[in-house]
């Protein structure tokens, strides 16, 4: 749709609209508009990862290139998604637990850089891997080396990450 068109809706739809329903649209849009804007520190998707982003379909498989950003975009969908999901438990999954540590927590420009103190109820906790919200949801760095650390609560957010290795 072009801008005049967008236009000549929005003056049909603010005709039909007592100002009282403008307002709460408007704070409608930008609630929603909010929710689209990342609580994490430094990430700026790219086009085709603001393509992903946006989603939302229920799986989601990226078969890109190497050092095309997938484990960053992943990890900051989960820390976006706990801090803005109430009570939610949201798991990164690496092929093993010594890659995941080194990946999340051990590389500078991961759980470091993108995690904001300020959603934070609790430091992360990097002996255990894990990290509490303010929101009550909680985000876990686990390995699929051991299976059975991968049972507990139901998750509502999984990413599998390097999952040809798994």
């Amino acid at each position: 749709m072009i801008a005049t068109e967008q236009t000549a809706v929005i003056k049909k739809i603010e005709k039909l609209l007592t100002v009282d329903q403008r307002i709460e649209l408007v704070r409608l849009i930008r609630e929603k508009a909010d929710q689209r804007r990342t609580p994490v520190k430094d990430f700026q998707p790219h086009e085709w990862q603001q393509r992903v982003w946006d989603s939302t379909a229920r799986f989601q498989v990226l078969n890109w290139h190497r050092r095309s950003r997938k484990t960053t975009l992943g990890l900051n969908k989960l820390i976006h998604a706990a801090a803005t999901n109430k009570n939610h438990t949201y798991v990164y999954v690496a092929p093993t637990y010594r890659m995941a540590k080194s990946i999340i927590v051990r590389n500078p420009n991961m759980i470091r850089r993108y995690m904001p103190e300020a959603v934070l109820s609790k430091p992360f906790n990097e002996t255990e891997l894990y990290a509490q919200f303010r929101s009550g949801s909680i985000l876990e760095i686990k390995g699929a080396d051991k299976p059975d650390t991968l049972k507990g609560p139901a998750c509502h957010g999984v990413v599998f990450d390097e999952y040809a290795k798994i």
